[in-house]
């Protein structure tokens, strides 16, 4: 699956891609919305949109709009570490088909990714309907997503210089 992956965060960029990678995907990434709508409208290939919320220049929440727009069947699954009910609410409303509280289990991510249909490039396969919010266990109709990445960990230790085992 060629994935559009876009965070501000480097660490998520590399941690997240990188993994994506490892499983087989090919990971296109992008650190903010103008980048990654530009990436998409030269990519043809893209099956697949993951979005961090807040990022500079244009955020996840217009970038879900203006992608939808251009491939309005295009999966996009938005994450950030600064959610509640209300922000899920709103992401999923505009058409997300899942949001993802950080930090984000990888293999519960994936499992997630896994069970989305394969899209050519133009956003045909997905339907109506298909948006979650995950809290673990399997994703279907009404399940709800969070995933986790140790983000806050991340942030400490760059924040410090030092790393943890």
């Amino acid at each position: 699956m060629n994935i559009l992956l876009v965070d501000d965060e480097e660490t998520i960029l590399h941690v997240v891609g990188n993994f994506l990678t490892a499983c087989g995907h090919d990971v296109h990434p992008a650190q903010d919305g103008v980048e990654a709508y530009e990436i998409l409208m030269q990519h043809g290939g893209i099956n697949l949109v993951i979005s961090d919320i807040r990022m500079p220049r244009l955020d996840g929440i217009g970038l879900l709009k203006k992608v939808l727009a251009h491939s309005p069947q295009m999966p996009v699954l938005m994450m950030t570490g600064h959610g509640d009910d209300g922000l899920a609410a709103k992401t999923l409303d505009a058409g997300a088909c899942a949001f993802f509280n950080k930090p984000v289990r990888l293999a519960e991510f994936l499992k997630f990714i896994n069970q989305l249909p394969e899209q050519n490039g133009r956003g045909e396969g997905r339907g109506k309907g298909g948006a979650s919010k995950h809290q673990g266990g399997p994703a279907g109709a009404g399940a709800k997503v969070i995933i986790s990445l140790p983000t806050a960990r991340v942030k400490e230790e760059s924040a410090n210089g030092t790393s943890r085992p």
